[in-house]
This record gives structure tokens, C-alpha cells and sequence, in this order.
């Protein structure tokens, strides 16, 4: 047996021998056991450390988060309140700038409020407008009704805006132009409690509008004028055209008689001389008096031609291009022979056209005119065969390109070409040879009016082109006028449409 003094705790302990095993054997489990709980005690507080870390951690960067969030709100907030002051500035500055000036009419009151501006533009002092009525009454007679009708449909709550334009009285400058423009506002019963109005002074900018409107029915009044005199002076033109053509006809009329009267009277004496001769039968009589009905009757053939020349074209009508311009030439032959001019005619290919014959014939009689009479005045200086080309040929739309407004790349073209060597037009001049009553010619043997009438049926009543330029020795004239196939014809046959 053994005996223990435990001093610490006062008391001793008495182990009988054979309790020694098992006392070790148990303090070996207290330690064992105390060593155990000692190592989950430094793991519950490590745990409890790296928990509390987390936390800190976490708490810091939360709160990193909802400060941004609050900052990010904040500034928001900042941009929003900046943006409010921005527009409110401008708001300001807008009416300052302009010409407007708040007013303010409380229904619920029965009193009106007038803005420093509104006050600076009709002149009256702060009391002495009062209420709707005293407003009221300073509009012009002659605009209370239509402002009466925009108020009247306001109060019916068929509208909430108004915007009329009215004469005020100011208190010193009389009548003065204004431009209202108000909004209705309501109560929390939808009851009209208010109505927020702006005027604008706009006497100004009304009357410089009646004076720009009188000076604009004053041009009006003048450009009427100048048509009416730029037709009666087209009108005058195409007199004189007449005129002209008539003496051209004339002329021509007498080169185309000269020879059948001739031959006429050239019979008449045939027969005079040998009336009383025995060899003169009555069989000879018939035959000379059948010579002379031939002569006649060519005359007034000559006649109908150009009769039927002249006449103008109240309707269209398909024509042979290569035939009209063949019986063109046909009434000038004797002239130009008689002058030693050659005429050629070169058809590329049968045309067929719709649109006005005698018109067009009448401008090709111009040009040939012309041409003759620039090789009469060029052979006063030199000597030179005359020669007049005439071609007529079908091209397509590529080669005239950007000469017409409304272009159609598909369409086929008939280009007249008319030739002369009657010498060149001077280069300074040459754009002008289509104005009325432009002429390089002697006022005795030119009106200028001729070409500017031929431009005028191409381009106007044929809905073509006519250009010139000068060649070698001459001048050439194109006359490009559209074509379309027609609908029931040759692939050969076109129109003018």
C-alpha cells in the first residue's frame, strides 16, 4: 500500500498496491483527454478567428459596396438636381431672350398677375390690370371673337391650349400685335383653378409681314403684267413669222410659176402667130390648149402645196419623216437651182412619226432659208460650190444623254442633220442665233424671228432638240426629236410622243 500528502489540495491519497495499474492507466486518459480538449479548444478558436476575419472582411467590402451604391445614388441625385438648374437656367434665359412675357390668370381668385415683361410691353403699371375682364377689355373690337371662341372652348373642356394672335391696347402706342399662348391647369377636384399665359410682342415682324404681303401681290400684280405683255409680244412674233412665210411663200410661189407662165404664154403667141395658117389644124389647136391645162393645173397644184405648207397643224398625225422633208424641198427646188445650190437628201432608214407634219416642215423651211442666204452672202466674197446635206438617221438614247429633263435611256432618237457651207457663225454669237429678233443679217433682209420660231415648235410643240455648230466651211443644224414604237406598227415605225 502506498500513501500520498497532496500538499496543493490538502488532503492525502491512500492507493493500495493493487490499485497502482489502474491509477496510471486512468491519468494517462486524463492527459490523453486533456490533451484532446485542449487541441479542439485551439481549433474551435482558430474556426472562431477565421469566422471573425470573414465577417470583417466581408463587413468591410459590404460596406465598400453600399457606400459605392450610395455614392453612385448620390451622384445621380447631384446630376439630376445640376441638370434641373441647367434647364431652369435656360428656361430663365429663353424668356429673358425672348420676347415673352408671363401672365398668370387665378380663376379661384378672380385676379390676374402680370410679369416685369408683360408690363414693359403694353406700358401699364402693376395695378392697373386686375382681372380677366379689364384684359379683356383692351383687345381689338375685330379679334375679341375669335379669343372669346378659344376661351369659350377651354372653359367647355374641349381644349386645354390656346394660341391666337390679337391686337392689345397699349397705354400709350395704341394697338400693338400679340401672340398669346396659355395651358389650363386643375385642381385636385379637376376644377380650373389656373391658366399659365405667354405673350409675345410681334407688332413688329406683322406689319414688315403685311408689307412683304403687299410687296408680294405688287410683284404679282407686275409679273402678270410682264406675261401678259411677253404674250402679246410672242403673239406679234408669230404675226411677223407669218408675215414672213408669207412673203416666202410668195416668193416661192413665183419661182415655182415663172416657168408654166412662161411656157403659157409662150403657147398663147404660138397660137396667135399660126390661128390663120392652113397648116394650123384644129387637131394642133387641142393639143396646144391641153399643153396650156397642164401648165395651169401645175400652178394651182403649186398652189395647193403650198396652201396645205402653210397650214397650221391643229392635230398630230403619223408621217413619213424622209417623205415630209422630200416635199419640202420640193417647193424650194426652183430657188435654190435658180441660186446654183445643190441639195442632197441622205435617208438612213424609214421613219415613221406622230406629232404636228407642218410645223416641222416649217422649221426645216427656215433653216434651208437660212442656209441659202449665208451662201448667197459668202459667194459675194469668194467663189465656191454650194452644197446643202441633208441627213436623216435613227440613233440611240446614249449618244444624246443629259439633253433632255425627263431622259429615258431606251428611247430611240431621230436626228435631223442640216449642213451647209455657207460659212461659219462667229463664235460669239453663235448661242444667240435663236433669240427673237436677233439677226446677223441687214435689217432689209432679216426680222430674226425665223430660227427663234423654229426653236420654239421643236423644243415647245415637239418636245425635241435643236442644236447648231460650226463646221469646216459651214455650219451644221441637228434636230434630235424622241421616238417610241408604235403600238400596232413595224418595228421600222415610231412616234413622237
Amino acid at each position: 500500500d502506498r500513501v500520498y500528502l497532496m500538499d496543493k489540495f490538502k488532503f492525502v491519497l491512500a492507493i493500495e498496491y493493487k490499485y497502482k495499474n489502474a491509477f496510471i492507466n486512468k491519468t494517462k486518459d486524463i492527459k490523453r483527454i486533456k490533451n484532446y480538449y485542449e487541441s479542439l479548444f485551439y481549433k474551435i478558436l482558430a474556426a472562431v478567428f477565421l469566422i471573425s476575419l470573414l465577417l470583417i472582411v466581408s463587413s468591410i467590402f459590404f460596406s465598400k459596396f453600399v457606400k459605392r451604391v450610395f455614392a453612385r445614388y448620390n451622384r445621380r441625385l447631384y446630376l439630376r438636381k445640376e441638370s434641373l438648374q441647367h434647364w431652369k437656367k435656360r428656361f430663365e434665359l429663353a424668356i429673358i431672350a425672348s420676347n415673352d412675357g408671363m401672365w398668370d390668370i387665378d380663376f379661384e381668385k378672380n385676379s390676374i398677375y402680370f410679369s416685369k415683361k408683360w408690363l414693359k410691353i403694353s406700358g401699364y403699371e402693376r395695378d392697373d390690370i386686375k382681372t380677366f375682364s379689364d384684359w379683356f377689355a383692351l383687345i381689338h373690337s375685330d379679334d375679341k371673337d375669335k379669343v372669346q371662341v378659344q376661351f369659350d372652348e377651354i372653359m367647355v373642356r374641349k381644349r386645354e391650349h390656346i394660341i391666337c394672335e390679337y391686337r392689345l391696347k397699349t397705354k400709350q402706342d395704341g394697338y400693338k400685335w400679340i401672340l398669346a399662348r396659355g395651358k389650363i391647369f386643375k385642381n385636385d377636384k379637376n376644377e380650373y383653378k389656373r391658366m399659365l399665359m405667354m405673350s409675345m410682342d410681334i407688332d413688329k415682324s406683322k406689319k414688315i409681314s403685311e408689307e412683304l404681303r403687299s410687296m408680294k401681290e405688287e410683284l404679282k400684280r407686275r409679273v402678270k403684267e410682264e406675261i401678259e405683255k411677253n404674250r402679246q409680244k410672242d403673239a406679234f412674233i408669230v404675226q411677223q413669222n407669218k408675215l414672213a412665210s408669207m412673203g416666202g411663200m410668195l416668193g416661192s410661189i413665183a419661182h415655182q410659176w415663172r416657168q408654166p407662165l412662161n411656157n403659157v404664154g409662150l403657147i398663147l403667141h404660138f397660137i396667135k402667130d399660126n390661128c390663120g395658117s392652113q397648116n394650123f389644124s384644129k387637131e394642133m389647136l387641142v393639143e396646144y390648149i391641153q399643153r396650156a391645162k397642164r401648165q395651169i393645173e401645175y400652178m394651182s397644184q403649186t398652189i395647193d402645196d403650198f396652201r396645205n405648207f402653210y397650214k397650221p397643224s391643229k392635230s398630230k398625225n403619223i408621217f413619213d419623216l424622209g417623205s415630209s422633208i422630200e416635199t419640202t424641198l420640193k417647193l424650194i427646188y426652183n430657188q435654190f437651182e435658180d441660186k446654183n445650190i445643190k441639195i442632197d437628201l441622205f435617208v438612213k432608214e424609214k421613219i415613221m412619226l406622230y406629232g404636228y407634219e407642218n410645223e416641222l416642215k416649217q422649221s426645216i423651211l427656215n433653216i434651208l432659208n437660212n442656209a441659202k442666204d449665208a451662201i448667197i452672202s459668202r459667194r459675194e466674197k469668194v467663189k465656191f460650190d454650194a452644197i446643202v446635206k441633208i441627213v436623216i438617221k435613227k440613233v440611240e438614247g446614249g449618244r444624246i444623254k443629259n439633253m433632255f429633263e425627263k431622259f429615258d435611256n431606251k428611247k430611240n432618237f431621230a436626228i435631223i442633220s442640216i449642213e451647209n457651207n455657207g460659212g461659219k457663225i462667229d463664235e460669239s454669237i453663235i448661242d444667240r442665233i435663236f433669240e427673237p429678233y436677233f439677226t446677223t443679217k441687214f435689217e432689209t433682209q432679216g426680222t430674226g424671228i425665223g430660227l427663234y420660231m423654229t426653236k420654239v415648235i421643236i423644243e415647245k410643240n415637239l418636245k425635241g432638240k435643236i442644236v447648231v455648230k460650226n463646221k469646216e466651211d459651214g455650219v451644221v443644224f441637228e434636230i434630235i426629236l424622241p421616238i417610241e414604237e408604235l403600238e400596232n406598227g413595224s418595228q421600222n415605225q415610231s412616234f413622237i410622243g
